[in-house]
């Protein structure tokens, strides 16, 4: 039997667990919009790290379902109150950055096209000639 105190301390730390989880995934739904998996994957690791952590390193091995669900409360908890107040926020964070990245990465994007062009024009001359089959 565990003791109440240690019960409270493993609960405790599942809850905060759970909150920094469901602050992960608020700052990863933007991403959502355009593609669900790579914010699902880095999500889904996320939370086996979190649940790894807490079975086997705040509880010692002593695997408990409440712990799983009181992360899960955590998480709602966290989407509930001050996740729906950062959406926006963060939504426009994010807006931010894929803007920055884009003005750093159209240099390149222009580049790779003339390079694309030009290996078009080499293969279409070559094939004419009859040296690719």
């Amino acid at each position: 039997m565990t003791a109440p105190d240690t019960a409270l301390v493993r609960l405790a730390w599942a809850l905060g667990l759970g909150l920094a989880l469901g602050a992960f995934y608020g700052f990863l739904r933007p991403l959502r919009k355009k593609t669900n998996w790579p914010a699902d994957l880095l999500f889904l690791a996320a939370a086996f790290q979190a649940w790894v952590y807490l079975s086997f390193g705040i509880c010692r091995g002593d695997i408990r379902l409440g712990a799983t669900v009181a992360m899960g409360l955590g998480i709602l908890t966290w989407e509930m109150t001050v996740g729906k107040l950062l959406r926006r926020p963060i939504g426009l964070l994010w807006r931010i950055v894929g803007k920055i990245l884009r003005l750093v990465f159209l240099p390149l994007e222009k580049f790779f096209q003339i390079i694309l062009k030009i290996c078009k024009k080499v293969f279409a001359s070559q094939k004419k000639r009859g040296t690719i089959e």
